[in-house]
């Protein structure tokens, strides 16, 4: 697809439809994309309708009660739940291909594959929606004579970045858990100052997964360089500063783009921190109307979610951890009890919702459920490709690795305690025996000081070059003169010998 050349303002607004709420105009290129996946022309692309599969759902239902003769309502058999479900499936499958739409890449290639052109000399500052529609006021502060709340501002960690020594962190299953919890969220929010840093990694992506792996693997070794990381850590600290990342980039939008109805309000009230082209880039690519659909639709599903952990920013295994700490043998918690923890805040306290979902596991339990059939119960078959209260990067095969790891830890521990309990015993003893030998010297011969007994003791230890000539050679380490005259004939004797 050729890309078209904006050569004035108007082009551009033909284009680029504003962020204002009373701007009507659809992108014609991207409305044409939508109109071939949602197969109805002139309609916005939308997860709600699928009138086809919706049919098929209602028909089944209608035929349900025409066979109710009684006017009773009866449970569902078998067959018609698994038609119903298959229904619902396939219309979630037609929900979700509007997602296909922004694949993984950057943004210059998603404009060039959707024909979208930004001229980067046009001055786009001095365009003003609000010149074509008065009905929409200026909000800026500036006119409203107000000054701008001094705020704090994000977090620079200036020190770790200068330092030229390693930081050393305690590690378990590839996720820092000490050696203080002060120390594990600092470390977290140095990965958030990589993900910030337009010189490390810039925000112009569909989504993280559309970031180079050399991109990626240049902010893990800058993290490794003020931070000893292990091998088995650098999935969570990727993922981790690809989550800050995330993060990073909601915000601007948040409270740089949205607030506002004017590019001009845009362009002076932007992040001091995003370089000037590459927020004008993020406006253009959040202005798209099937980018507009999504993001309605991800708010709408957030707002849709249960039983949000209430843990800040401290991780799931340093809760697991600390709930370990207080197990005896240092026994896993359950993810039931991981629920609960991670559920109530400080106070003790929990939502109602969330509530009652603790006191139906809690009584599912109690009935006989295993563990893994309570949480199955209440919360569904386990999703491929993450484990349930574990946090991010922690998938089936991962956790049976760590277990394994654990286990030949846990030998090698138990292998290397008796060992030091072996040589503690023998240790034992030998002072023992040190301590009789220099008795009984010391009684054959009085007159032998204790540094002179401790000097034939030492040479007695080393290891001779012929065992039987240890004894002569033992004994011709102690001086003559040792105060008494029968020693000194014994050795001539056994000498003559």
């Amino acid at each position: 697809m050729e890309t078209k050349k904006i050569t004035n303002m108007k082009d551009r607004e033909d284009q680029i439809k504003m962020p204002t709420k009373n701007c009507n105009e659809e992108n014609h290129l991207v409305k044409m994309k939508a109109n071939e996946i949602e197969g109805q022309s002139g309609k916005k692309p939308s997860r709600k309708k699928v009138p086809m599969k919706k049919s098929k759902v209602e028909d089944n239902k209608t035929k349900m009660n025409t066979n109710d003769a009684d006017g009773q309502s009866k449970k569902l058999t078998n067959k018609k739940m698994l038609m119903m479900k298959s229904n619902e499936e396939d219309a979630n499958e037609e929900e979700h291909k509007i997602e296909s739409l922004i694949p993984a890449m950057t943004l210059d290639e998603f404009f060039e594959k959707y024909g979208i052109s930004l001229d980067e000399n046009d001055k786009e500052y001095e365009y003003d929606y609000d010149d074509h529609n008065p009905s929409v006021g200026d909000s800026s502060d500036s006119q409203l004579g107000t000054k701008k709340k001094k705020v704090r501002g994000p977090t620079q960690l200036k020190h770790i970045h200068a330092m030229e020594t390693q930081i050393e962190l305690t590690w378990c299953n590839g996720r820092p858990i000490g050696p203080t919890k002060t120390q594990v969220q600092l470390f977290s929010r140095f990965l958030g100052t990589l993900a910030r840093n337009s010189n490390l990694v810039t925000l112009l992506y569909t989504s993280w997964q559309a970031v180079s792996s050399e991109t990626k693997t240049s902010m893990l070794d800058y993290a490794k360089s003020k931070y000893k990381i292990p091998s088995d850590a650098e999935p969570w600290v990727i993922d981790t500063i690809g989550e800050s990342w995330k993060q990073f980039k909601k915000r601007i939008k948040k409270y740089h783009y949205t607030p506002y109805n004017s590019f001009r309000e845009m362009m002076k009230n932007r992040p001091i921190t995003v370089p000037e082209l590459h927020f004008r880039k993020l406006v253009q690519f959040w202005s798209l109307d099937i980018i507009k659909v999504i993001s309605d639709k991800n708010r709408e599903n957030r707002s849709k979610q249960k039983w949000n952990h209430r843990m800040g920013p401290v991780s799931f295994e340093l809760v697991r951890a600390e709930l370990r700490a207080k197990k005896e043998g240092n026994e896993d918690p359950s993810q039931s009890e991981m629920f609960v923890v991670t559920r109530t805040n400080k106070k003790g306290e929990t939502d109602s919702g969330t509530q009652e979902t603790i006191d139906h596991l809690q009584n599912l339990k109690q009935a006989g459920y295993s563990d893994d059939e309570a949480l199955q119960t209440v919360f569904g078959k386990e999703k491929h490709g993450r484990v349930r209260f574990y946090g991010r990067s922690v998938t089936k095969s991962s956790l049976k690795k760590d277990k394994q790891i654990r286990q030949m830890q846990q030998q090698h521990a138990e292998v290397v305690s008796t060992m030091e309990k072996n040589q503690n015993n023998l240790t034992s003893k030998l002072d023992g025996l040190t301590s009789l030998i220099k008795m009984v010297l010391q009684q054959v011969n009085p007159g032998m000081s204790a540094e002179q007994v401790q000097v034939m003791i030492e040479a007695a230890q080393q290891s001779p070059p012929d065992a039987s000539s240890a004894p002569n050679d033992a004994r011709r380490s102690i001086p003559p003169s040792l105060g008494s005259n029968h020693v000194s004939k014994d050795m001539e004797q056994e000498d003559m010998m």
